[in-house]
């Protein structure tokens, strides 16, 4: 610890306690403003930087692989299909897997212009479900192992994405 003299007298000033305090003053305003500059906006139909000019009609397929140790085994095959109409944008994806005697198929519908959720439904062997939204997510879930169906119907802040 240093010692200054001032006006002729003996002040001891702790400037230990001075750096740890200037240290810690830093400290908060570094930290304070990574915290600020590290926001992100939350994503909502309104705040949605996609371009929506990129969304076309399309089909597409695509293999789905597992990896086992070393092997790469093909466990099935997705089909999507993109479709652009008045009342929004349709995802169709359709799921077959060999040796599975029914086929899986997803389907969601979003709002053209902020592609806001609209419906959302999943059909395969293990279950059902359905979802629709508004200011309500209404819809229903049915396992079917255990033969149990729930329906749903929540509240939901708007705007969600």
């Amino acid at each position: 610890m240093k010692q200054i003299v001032l006006n002729g007298t003996n002040k001891s000033i702790k400037l230990k306690n001075d750096m740890k305090k200037t240290f810690y003053l830093l400290l908060m305003v570094l930290a304070t403003s990574f915290q600020v500059m590290g926001q992100k906006s939350i994503l909502t139909p309104e705040n949605n930087p996609a371009d929506k000019s990129l969304i076309h009609d399309e089909t597409y397929e695509m293999a789905w692989y597992m990896l086992m140790d070393s092997s790469k085994i093909e466990i099935g095959k997705v089909r999507t299909e993109v479709q652009k109409k008045k009342k929004g944008i349709y995802i169709i994806s359709t799921v077959e897997m060999p040796n599975t005697p029914t086929t899986w198929i997803d389907s969601t519908i979003v709002g053209k212009k902020n592609l806001e959720p609209i419906y959302h439904s999943s059909f395969n062997q293990q279950r059902d479900m359905v979802l629709n939204f508004s200011d309500l997510v209404t819809g229903y879930y049915n396992d079917k192992q255990s033969g149990k169906k729930t329906e749903i119907s929540e509240s939901v802040p708007p705007p969600f994405l």
